[in-house]
């Protein structure tokens, strides 16, 4: 499937480890995630096409399973926010380049998820002692949640008149160029 989508020698770019350039260091990267986050997932909460780039807001989760960062696997469902630009060339993906929150990701694995910013806008006095301490997945929005495993039926979202659409699945990660 990945030849399919990606060019021979595109780029890849996530946050999790090193650039890789090709087929091969991509399907090794996607083994190592889902091998390490059991029934992982991506929930396309927004989405942005201009030309031939799509980005979109995305939170990533699954069980850890494996080490991760140098910790030993929790069992805890974890999660973390990042935002994927896909760049197509000729109806496929030349250029994968994602940017997550792993500060978030770490915090979530150590279970201290919870703690409070230090910072403190001055201009609103606003206390972050006072925020809600809950910021974890509405499982309840169905209109986020896109799929549940990869044995879901294979659910597209569609934005933009460029007709990029999207189905990706944890196992098989895919970005279709309609």
């Amino acid at each position: 499937m990945i030849p399919a989508i990606f060019h021979e020698g595109f780029t890849f770019r996530g946050s999790l480890g090193p650039v890789l350039v090709g087929h091969s260091g991509f399907a090794d990267y996607v083994r190592w995630v889902t091998s390490s986050l059991d029934h992982y997932t991506s929930d396309i909460l927004e989405m942005i096409e201009e030309g031939n780039r799509v980005s979109a807001k995305l939170r990533f989760h699954g069980i850890h399973r494996r080490p991760l960062f140098g910790r030993a696997p929790t069992g805890r469902h974890v999660w973390w926010y990042g935002m994927p630009i896909f760049t197509f060339e000729d109806g496929k993906v030349r250029d994968l380049w994602v940017l997550g929150d792993i500060h978030g990701l770490i915090s979530r694995i150590d279970g201290i998820a919870h703690e409070q910013p230090e910072f403190r806008a001055a201009s609103t006095g606003a206390d972050p002692s006072t925020a809600s301490s809950n910021p974890g997945i509405d499982e309840d929005a169905p209109a986020h949640r896109l799929w549940s495993n990869c044995r879901s039926a294979g659910t597209t979202a569609r934005n933009g008149a460029g007709g990029h659409a999207f189905a990706i699945c944890p196992t098989h990660p895919a970005v279709f160029h309609a």
